[in-house]
């Protein structure tokens, strides 16, 4: 397994969007009472696939049967865990092993989808998608929130789309409802902070948890203090 070594810079492609008729049939099929019980169909026989262009596959956590379709059907190089570091839990170690044995890069950033992501788990998560090899697998458990945040930055940083189109994919296509998270509203804070600089570059000049929790106004349960 390699943990660092970037090979290659990923080609900067549209996204594909070509399973969006079939999304919103699965989704019409689970309905939408269980969509808003479970945060999205994400786990079980639904694995909440989807690609970010053409290098980036997204989902919910997969199974051991779904790295090896992820390997053999989208060639993969680099898995990203976007639950942390959780050695002794049977997904994490079940992944690890399945890397190490496959010589696949296994990175990992903890992201909450109640809080910010602190400066050094977002700092990580730019680098992370700056430097890897491709194609990329990414997921959190369901899906949805953290996957979605990061399928958002990545379009940001490396695609370079305008933020109105990356946040497509962050939203109910993939089990993500508009519940106006802190995860949500960083993306605001950038909107309206802006002031024509990238976000790699509003994140590397602005970006500071305790003043944006104050702006954005967070509750105290929502605070990474």
């Amino acid at each position: 397994m390699t943990t660092t070594s970037p090979q290659s810079r990923p080609r900067q492609d549209p996204v594909d969007s070509s399973d969006m008729t079939s999304r919103l049939r699965h989704h019409l099929l689970c309905g939408l009472p269980l969509l808003l019980v479970a945060g999205g169909c994400g786990y079980g026989p639904f694995d909440n696939k989807g690609y970010v262009g053409p290098n980036v596959i997204r989902m919910a956590q997969p199974r051991e049967s779904g790295l090896e379709e992820a390997l053999e059907q989208d060639k993969i190089k680099t898995i990203v865990n976007l639950r942390g570091e959780n050695a002794g839990k049977d997904w994490y170690d079940t992944e690890f092993a399945f890397a190490q044995e496959n010589d696949l890069e296994f990175r990992s950033v903890r992201l909450s989808k109640g809080r910010l992501p602190t400066r050094q788990q977002l700092g990580d998560l730019i680098e992370i998608f700056k430097t890897v090899e491709y194609p990329l697998l990414m997921h959190c458990q369901s899906g949805s929130d953290r996957t979605g945040f990061a399928a958002v930055v990545y379009r940001l940083v490396v695609l370079d789309d305008p933020l109105e189109a990356a946040l497509e994919s962050f939203s109910i296509w993939y089990g993500h409802i508009q519940r106006r998270t802190p995860l949500d509203k960083l993306f605001d804070a950038y909107r309206d902070e802006a002031a024509g600089r990238s976000f790699e570059k509003w994140f590397q000049q602005d970006y500071d948890v305790a003043r944006l929790e104050e702006k954005l106004d967070l509750p105290p349960d929502e605070r990474t203090q």
